[in-house]
């Protein structure tokens, strides 16, 4: 079995706990949230007929830093709605255009922009695993802590569509412990940027 994935990349939150709009702050040069819509880019590039990228976002400079990769841009006027509405607009968004024009398998891999010390070569590693597994769930994770990505089977589509507030799609996987399936990344590598003094590169 091989699946065709949905590269669903969340930029739309509130950054509540940063104190300011987060994805747009400078990182190593530039900001946040390119760091991992590069990566995403390269292994498109890479793998141009297996995947495509659907970017879910509220802010304009991502808008055009998406379609200038040719990534598909959702909106999502309603952050306060939480992640699992973000979830939705981007699986409502993937699941309409294949039924267009995309048969067979498929898994949706959800992506948060502010993860800037992802490899690219982890990221690839980890969709090469979740496009052929047999598991229906794959999170990456270090040292039994859940993190980020997270790829679903088309299978548990419709639970993650049932998600509701501030609830992501972690909750499935802790439903479905026997269809998930973990897949180790160093723990620098899953660090996320909710806090000013945590800019420095681990």
């Amino acid at each position: 079995m091989t699946r065709y994935l949905d590269l669903i990349y969340l930029a739309a939150g509130l950054s509540t706990r940063y104190g300011s709009n987060k994805l747009l702050a400078l990182m190593d040069g530039k900001p946040l949230y390119q760091h991992g819509l590069a990566i995403l880019a390269d292994y498109q590039q890479q793998h141009p007929d297996q995947c495509r990228i659907i970017v879910v976002t509220r802010f304009p400079e991502i808008s055009a830093s998406a379609r200038a990769i040719g990534a598909m841009v959702v909106e999502n006027d309603q952050p306060e709605a939480g992640i699992s509405h973000s979830i939705r607009l981007g699986l409502l968004a993937a699941s309409h255009e294949s039924n267009r024009s995309r048969p067979g398998r498929r898994a949706a891999v959800f992506l948060v922009a502010d993860q800037p010390w992802l490899k690219k070569e982890t990221l690839a590693a980890f969709l090469d695993w979740a496009r052929i597994t047999p598991a229906g769930i794959l999170t990456a994770g270090h040292a039994g802590v859940p993190g980020n990505p997270v790829s679903f089977d088309q299978r548990y589509f419709p639970e993650l569509m049932a998600l509701e507030a501030d609830h992501g799609g972690r909750v499935i996987s802790i439903r479905h412990p026997d269809d998930t399936a973990w897949y180790d990344i160093p723990a620098c590598e899953q660090i996320d940027i909710d806090h000013l003094e945590r800019q420095e590169e681990p």
